[in-house]
This record gives C-alpha cells, structure tokens and sequence, in this order.
C-alpha cells in the first residue's frame, strides 16, 4: 500500500465497440473534490471468444443456518476467476469465539454436491492463519481486522481458475468456541442461542454454524452472453450497520439532542485503563436494532467484582452540566458504581433484566465540569441474585447537558 494511503489494482477490460465508465455519488452531499484517469488502446484485435471482465458486488445481513454464503453464481460460459474481497461483520464480538473455520468452495463445470476446489478456513483463503491481523500483499491480504470489522482480498494471479461451462464460489459460516460441548442458552454465547445464530451438531470438536453479516465483490472474466446479475443492493443495503442504521430502521437513539447536549457513543469512548477482561464494540444483532444509539455500544467482558474500567470523554466549554447515560441489560449483566472524575453518580446501578435491553436515559446527577479531558470509571460491585455466568457491561451513550446560568 503505497504510503499507507491507498490502493490500486489493474484489470484489463476488453471491449470491441464502445466502453462506458460511470461513477455515481449517492452521500446526498457535494463532493469536495473527485480525481480520476482512464487510460485506453484502440486498435486491438479483439475476436468474439474474448472474455470480458465481470465484478459483482453481494451482501447478505443474515445469512442462512447451515447455508454457504454465495461469492458468486449464475456464471455460465468460458472464463477465469480472478478472485475477491469479502468482508464480515462479527456479531460474535466479544464472546471469546473465531469466526472463520468456513471453507471457501469452488464448483466448477456442472459440480453439485462437492466442488472441484476446497479450501481449509477462511483466513487460509487470505493467505494467513491461526487468526487474521491486518496486513496488505500484492495478492492477498486483510487491509481491516478491528473487530467487529473484518476484510480481506484474494487474487488467484499464480493459481488461476479456470472454467469452461460454469462457475459458482462459496464460503461456509462455520466458527471455533474451543469447547467440546455445546453452549445453553443462559452463558455467554445464550442470546445469540436464544435467536438462532449459534448451532453446533457435532460435540467432538469446537466448530459450530453461525449466522453472520457478510459481502463480497467477485471478480471474472468469462466469453458473452452474461446471464443477468441480480440485483444491486441499494445504498441502505450496502451501508447498513457501519453508519449505524440498518434498512428500513431508524438510528436507534432514544433521546432528542438539545442545543445545549453533547451526545457520545459508548464505541467512540477512549478506554484508559481497566483492570479485568476485554473491552470491544459489540453490534446489534438484527432482533435488536433501533435499541442502541447507533446499533452498537460498548461492551466490557471478563470483570468480576471489584474490577474497574475507566473512560475518558472530552468537554468543549467549563460549565454545571447534567449528565445521563444509557446501559445494556440482560441476565448476565452485573450491578456497578459509576464515578465521574472520582465522585459518585448517584446509587450502584442493577443492569439485571430477562434478555437484552437498555437502561433507558438515566440521569446520573449534576456536575461542574471544565474545559478538557474527563474520566468515567465503572466498578463491579456484585450482580443481581437472578443474574448467571458473568458480569457484563455495555455503554450506549454518555450525554452531557451544559446548564445556562
């Protein structure tokens, strides 16, 4: 990646009458710059068995228990599969699994029930394994590998892929919990039991069928006629859960902003210490978008009691502000002590509920704060007697109201 500042990536595109490139801005705003180059040769000799170059771009936001994700598919002709980008968002974050034991297949020339090709996990496909970090080569590699986010590329440059009828490209949704057993429904894994995105069959090993949000841009040339694409998803599909709004639904907040209110993200948060566990962004799962600001929250797991984790948060203007927040809560979630620049915010708060849910604006007093940096500490102080297997925490938002005096 030159300088760290992007990348190119060169295809020849044959065409024998005419080409069109189009771009199309659909941020419903201006852009304040836009830069591009088209380089071209006329006069080649292009015959009607030249293959054209094909891109296809899918995602799916809950793909089907038990039922490989499609890279590609509906290719019928001559061609080479020249590879793709595929990308996941991991709504496992923070559970202590691994995502990607699914093999990526190939099924070529009238292939049904096994493919030609079969890989071995899906960071293998990236050329890595034992996991996947950030890393960027001329033919593979993971640019994005921040949890819950994840993207990585293959080019098949040295090891083409040739077909001659047909060609379909999968990858399994198959994760790792390093247990034999299988998990209930009241532990860590219990509420994405409870909605069907965790199965396992076999108990002789870690693997189990997951359900997860996934997209992918395949690329390939292949002789004309092209079959019809379907669809293209529209942009609502295509940004859904990373502006924080999912199709068809609203942001999730629960609260108007004044003139006077400063609203910050639980994700956008700078942990500055903890002393337990792990911090992550943990995205909503489908049955619970629009309850969260922004579809997602800050979620500390692995604290026990007396166990702390402290953030910090910027102020703009010296003042008495009031101060609200929004928590998650569930069964397994713990009873905690809020501080705010080491006072108190009022009593130990009980984050007990029956399945997930939000706290609501809570309003956790006043305080005169100044211009400058502020820390937000969290301590466990015990759960609620029907509380099982864990002391969770999530932060939807931190709000701050300056007072006009």
């Amino acid at each position: 990646m030159p300088e760290g500042k992007g990348f190119n990536c060169y295809f020849p595109m044959p065409f024998t009458k005419k080409a069109r490139l189009t771009v199309t801005n659909e941020t419903g705003e201006d852009a304040g710059m836009f830069f591009y180059q088209v380089d071209y040769t006329v006069g080649d000799e292009i015959d009607e068995e030249c293959p054209y170059f094909h891109a296809q771009f899918r995602r799916d936001l809950h793909t089907t228990m038990y039922e490989d994700y499609v890279i590609l598919d509906g290719v019928e002709g001559r061609g080479r599969y020249l590879g793709a980008n595929i990308g996941l968002i991991d709504r496992f974050t923070g559970k202590g699994v691994w995502w990607g034991e699914g093999e990526v297949k190939m099924y070529l020339d009238g292939d049904k029930d096994f493919p030609t090709i079969c890989g071995t996990g899906s960071e293998d496909y990236a050329g890595t394994g034992w996991g996947l970090g950030e890393f960027h080569a001329q033919e593979m590699g993971a640019p994005l590998a921040k949890t819950p986010y994840y993207s990585f590329y293959r080019f098949h440059v040295r090891d083409p892929v040739y077909f001659n009828k047909d060609i379909k490209v999968t990858i399994q949704q198959i994760g790792y919990d390093g247990s034999p057993d299988r998990a209930g429904s009241t532990g860590l894994l219990g509420d994405l039991v409870t909605q069907g995105y965790y199965k396992k069959d076999r108990l002789d090993s870690g693997q189990f069928e997951r359900v997860d949000d996934m997209c992918s841009t395949a690329y390939w040339y292949q002789t004309l006629p092209t079959r019809p694409f379907p669809p293209f998803p529209d942009r609502e599909l295509r940004s859904a859960l990373l502006t924080g709004k999912a199709p068809g639904e609203n942001t999730g907040i629960t609260r108007g902003l004044g003139e006077d209110e400063t609203l910050f993200e639980g994700e956008s948060l700078s942990v500055v210490g903890k002393t337990a566990g792990e911090v992550s962004v943990q995205m909503a799962n489908p049955d619970f978008i629009g309850e969260w600001s922004g579809n997602a929250h800050l979620w500390w797991n692995g604290g026990s009691v007396g166990d702390a984790l402290e953030l910090t948060f910027p102020v703009s203007q010296t003042g008495e502000y009031e101060i609200y927040t929004q928590l998650t809560t569930a069964t397994d979630y713990a009873m905690v002590e809020l501080l705010l620049d080491g006072k108190k915010l009022g009593k130990p708060i009980d984050l007990y509920s029956e399945g997930i849910r939000n706290t609501g604006d809570l309003k956790l007093g006043s305080l005169p704060l100044t211009e400058g940096g502020h820390r937000l500490k969290v301590i466990i102080t015990g759960r609620n007697p029907k509380g099982v297997n864990g002391y969770l925490f999530g932060i939807d938002y931190l709000c701050i109201k300056k007072q006009r005096m």
